[in-house]
């Protein structure tokens, strides 16, 4: 992969796995809607929040570091090889601890607070969070030696197993536990795929009996340690909210507020995929010290990212009864106030994401720390105090004001390093989406058929969006393909 097209190629990979993950989950959400219930929908919300606590620890925190270090290709013999095992192993020991915790508690009845019992369901949790943990940190490993090409068709293949076998395990009436098992075994499956052609880039031969004394693992585990802390914070935005949601109110509440989580959370799709792509690819740019590069894409990324996301915004909004409706069922449409709040929110993360990614490649950590965690707390504080008065809505409110701030402070952050956020054209943007909002509701005012505000509105919609953003100036392709290579 030649260095011209490499960051863009990169980022065409991963969006390419992000669209593909998308898609199963569009299909598969409606699937487990129908067959478990609005109840047993928020019950596996609520595993799955448990889940994203859990994996930052065992894995997500874990593979930012590999991902990071492996491009920096230190003068140490074997670096590669070191890295990797040293992360496997350090994944493998903090499963342990979690397996022993366990132990302890299953015994323990948690229906009173939780209306679900510590007992097998947990188990599977356990065991699909060991697994993601090390395909998490085997996947990062291959994207880091610029492999993307190899790791994420296997990603989104991963997906499509998953999806397959869920239809299995339901149809078999496993109920919430069909899910988690069929996430265990789509993973097991990807992640033995993934090692045989890991062994094309590193040998696994050379990473089982690499010696890893001879890495900095202060440095490992530092970086590590930020990385977790972060994620943790960051993850605590958009799970917070469902937990005190399951403790003030119940499972069924849960099932309609995740259903909102999820459609906005299709806003973050394209920022993900970039997201992941500049962790390792602006790297060298921060031990280079080109802040003059590293802001000119910041800037351009936070301009893209802002204009396709207020589209995507306005177009869920202009048909969120009728998607609601067919996608979940009418009983869902109790859901419509709490994602309607929560869109100006999550137009803010979507364009904080990227430049989350630049700082953190630049282990600029410190403001970070601060920023973000700050920002969780207000964020736990907001619902603890709206939720028992306001329910859903008040758990949308303070989640959709702790992702904008989210956009403010990263620009802060970058600013704080000498990397500034600027030129994004806010009153052209004003501009195109106001007439791309009128347009789409002249649409939905001839259209009669929900069927066929949902298949024409969506494209005509993002055609006049982008248009008027070229002409305006706003999307410049050849500038953006430009600063991606």
């Amino acid at each position: 992969m030649s260095s011209k097209t490499s960051l863009f190629s990169r980022i065409l990979s991963i969006l390419s796995a992000n669209v593909g993950k998308m898609i199963v989950g569009i299909l598969m959400t409606p699937i487990l809607v129908r067959y478990l219930g609005s109840e047993g929908y928020g019950e596996l919300s609520f595993l799955l929040s448990i889940y994203s606590y859990l994996i930052l620890f065992s894995g997500s925190g874990l593979a930012a570091s590999v991902q990071k270090h492996i491009p920096e290709a230190r003068d140490i013999k074997n670096w590669k090889e070191m890295l990797v095992k040293y992360h496997l192993l350090t994944s493998l020991k903090i499963i342990s601890t979690f397996v022993i915790f366990i132990l302890l508690v299953t015994s323990v009845d948690l229906t009173p607070l939780f209306e679900i019992k510590a007992s097998s369901l947990l188990w599977l949790l356990i065991g699909y969070v060991a697994i993601e943990s090390l395909f998490l940190v085997t996947r990062s490993s291959v994207m880091a030696v610029g492999a993307e090409k190899v790791s994420e068709p296997i990603y989104v293949f991963r997906y499509i197993l998953y999806f397959v076998l869920c239809i299995v395990f339901l149809s078999r009436g496993l109920g919430v536990a069909a899910p988690l098992l069929a996430h265990m075994l789509s993973i097991l499956i990807s992640l033995t795929l993934l090692f045989v052609k890991f062994d094309r880039y590193i040998p696994v031969r050379r990473i089982l009996f690499s010696d890893t004394k001879g890495l900095p693992t202060g440095e490992l585990v530092s970086f590590s340690s930020s990385s977790i802390f972060l994620s943790f914070a960051m993850i605590s935005l958009y799970n917070t909210d469902l937990i005190i949601l399951k403790i003030v109110e119940n499972s069924t509440t849960v099932g309609y507020y995740k259903s909102a989580l999820v459609i906005v959370e299709f806003l973050w799709f394209i920022p993900i995929a970039i997201q992941t792509a500049y962790l390792h690819s602006t790297s060298q740019l921060w031990s280079e010290n080109k802040t003059k590069d590293l802001e000119r894409i910041a800037s351009t990324t936070t301009r893209t990212v802002l204009s396709l996301s207020l589209v995507m915004a306005v177009g869920i909004m202009s048909l969120s009864d009728q998607f609601i409706g067919l996608y979940y069922g009418l009983e869902f449409l109790n859901a419509k106030t709490a994602l309607l709040i929560l869109l100006p929110g999550a137009i803010g993360f979507a364009v904080a994401r990227p430049l989350y990614a630049i700082c953190l490649a630049g282990n600029q950590t410190r403001h970070l720390r601060y920023f973000i965690g700050g920002c969780a707390l207000l964020n736990g504080v907001l619902n603890i105090i709206l939720i028992p008065q306001y329910g859903m809505a008040g758990a949308a409110v303070a989640t959709s004001a702790t992702y904008g701030l989210m956009f403010v402070l990263m620009t802060m952050s970058l600013r704080l390093n000498g990397v500034e956020v600027k030129n994004l054209m806010l009153e052209s943007q004003i501009v195109a989406i106001f007439i791309t909002t009128v347009v789409i509701y002249g649409f939905k005012s001839i259209l009669s058929s929900n069927i066929a505000q949902l298949i024409i509105i969506p494209p005509v919609g993002f055609v006049i969006h982008t248009t008027m953003c070229h002409r305006l100036g706003i999307l410049d392709v050849k500038s953006i393909y430009k600063k991606v290579t």
